[in-house]
């Protein structure tokens, strides 16, 4: 699923209405992970944020030791392990995922765009150079038929790409200092509710930006398929099935990602030199 991909680049719990649907076994959900791509991009995630994070700190100005810099790594690592993904998602998924829909989601994942979309998917998630990514998918916007990119604008709408990774950054950023708090909680900063009116401020320029980052990165994950095999695609993510897992697993991994980002912000404080020696 290429929405994962842009999530594990910024970082939430995303709610959604609760519904009671029938639970479906680890086995049958475990399955629609690894079909979709899910299973196979958790595991790039921690090394997504562990980049992220140390560029930030090399743009910040800061210069922690490098004994720091190994303790922050050791931190995202753990935070974020594929396991701990893995299991959460899991969880999450078998739980919530309607038995109704499973068959109608095989037909898509078994069918030969199914197929190729996830081997898409996982092949641009493993190139892991987003700058080089954005760069080749506006030239590839440049010169695009209007017909194939009003295809791609319905996918970055149909996945709701933009809102969720929008959303994404703010909760995690939020729920970072959340568990920072919890372990340092006389530090100096910015209380929760004054930084999420600050960030909820800049909630529409977020959804712009990643509205631009996601139809560009559509435009060179899917650049091998043909308008027509988009508009399949198209087709079933506005199904009731699609809908119903986007809906499902998206849940399921911005809540992995939140409680990775608290799990990160209270290993935060115990990163310091001073507190090491």
């Amino acid at each position: 699923m290429m929405l994962m991909r842009f999530l594990g680049w910024c970082c939430t719990l995303v709610v959604f209405a609760a519904h009671a649907w029938g639970a479906t076994d680890a086995a049958t959900a475990e399955s629609l992970m690894r079909k979709s791509g899910l299973w196979e991009q958790l595991a790039d995630i921690a090394p997504q944020v562990r980049t992220g994070m140390l560029a930030s700190i090399a743009q910040s100005g800061r210069k922690p030791s490098d004994a720091e810099l190994e303790r922050l790594s050791r931190a995202v690592d753990t935070a974020y392990s594929v396991q701990r993904l893995r299991s959460a998602c899991l969880a999450a998924i078998s739980r919530d995922l309607d038995n109704a829909r499973v068959a109608a989601l095989r037909r898509w994942y078994d069918g030969p765009t199914g197929r190729t979309i996830t081997r898409l998917e996982q092949a641009l998630s493993r190139h892991g150079d987003e700058r080089t990514t954005l760069e080749q998918g506006a030239a590839l916007l440049g010169k695009m038929p209007a017909s194939r990119r009003r295809t791609l604008d319905e996918i970055v709408l149909a996945t709701r790409s933009a809102e969720l990774m929008a959303e994404l950054t703010i909760s995690t950023m939020i729920a970072t200092q959340q568990g920072a708090a919890s372990v340092s909680p006389n530090a100096a900063r910015p209380s929760v509710s004054e930084m999420k009116a600050t960030l909820d401020a800049q909630r529409q320029q977020l959804v712009r930006t990643f509205s631009s980052i996601a139809l560009a990165s559509f435009a060179v994950a899917y650049s091998s398929l043909s308008t027509e095999e988009l508009a399949g695609y198209v087709d079933f993510l506005k199904s009731e099935a699609g809908r119903h897992f986007s809906a499902v697993a998206a849940r399921a991994f911005s809540a992995a990602m939140l409680d990775a980002a608290a799990e990160l912000g209270r290993f935060l404080p115990g990163s310091r030199d001073k507190v090491n020696t």
